[in-house]
């Protein structure tokens, strides 16, 4: 059967591009390329993860550190920070490694939460949780855009009650007593704490107007019913 080349090949070798499985930034030329008998397809991929798709950058000026991020100035950060503090205040828009985001302060029962939207939607799906050995099975969404909690398993007191149970804390170790649980709300409880997150999970973050933002709206997620940005009543999608 006659190989196929996949999309991503026809990138200029030299450009630079970014994984959106592991956002290891790097050249196309040193993208592997991987064949597929059953479906005759070779298919470019990254050399670190084996990912498909990537987000391009352009070519590499020489010098350039692919690993540097671009972040907003700490002027804009403040003023992030100033928007999701006010439950009136007017919430933001940012882009975010390729995603649209929208974040405002909502009310949920007695307390004040920031909600985040990507593209336009919240989705149930991306309320993941699971144990540590589990976290590979997490969507990329869920790492990037919201709040990731952990505990453990059992408390103090348990993990004690364990421990005499199966005679040694090796034991118990290898029964699983000690294993945290991990879990992904769709809000976080303050602005810094949303800050934090997008900061340390993403490596280009630019602040929106709201007319940039409805325009992006219109053209790069077509169909994407926006939530107001001030409205308290939320509906989260759950996807099939």
């Amino acid at each position: 059967m006659t190989q196929q080349t996949s999309k991503t090949s026809l990138i200029m070798s030299d450009e630079i591009v970014k994984c959106t499985r592991c956002r290891y930034k790097h050249r196309m030329s040193d993208r592997v390329n991987k064949y597929y008998p059953k479906t005759g397809f070779t298919v470019s991929v990254c050399p670190k993860c084996s990912g498909h798709s990537v987000y391009k950058f352009g070519v590499q000026a020489p010098g350039l550190n692919v690993s540097e991020k671009t972040m907003p100035s700490k002027a804009e950060f403040d003023e992030i920070k100033k928007r999701l503090s006010n439950v009136c205040g007017e919430g933001v828009y940012l882009l975010i490694d390729g995603y649209y985001i929208a974040a405002n302060v909502i009310q949920l029962g007695m307390q004040l939460k920031i909600a985040v939207y990507v593209n336009g939607y919240m989705k149930g799906i991306w309320n993941w949780n699971g144990r540590a050995n589990k976290l590979d099975e997490m969507s990329e969404i869920s790492r990037r855009f919201y709040c990731l909690s952990v505990r453990n398993l059992y408390n103090a007191k348990e993990m004690k009650l364990w421990e005499k149970i199966y005679g040694s804390k090796a034991k118990a170790k290898a029964n699983g007593i000690y294993e945290q649980y991990y879990s992904v709300a769709l809000y976080f409880s303050s602005a810094t704490a949303f800050i934090n997150h997008i900061k340390k999970n993403n490596d280009e973050i630019r602040l929106l107007s709201a007319d940039e933002y409805h325009a992006a709206a219109l053209t790069d997620f077509i169909g994407v019913q926006t939530p107001g940005l001030n409205e308290v009543t939320q509906e989260v999608e759950h996807a099939a």
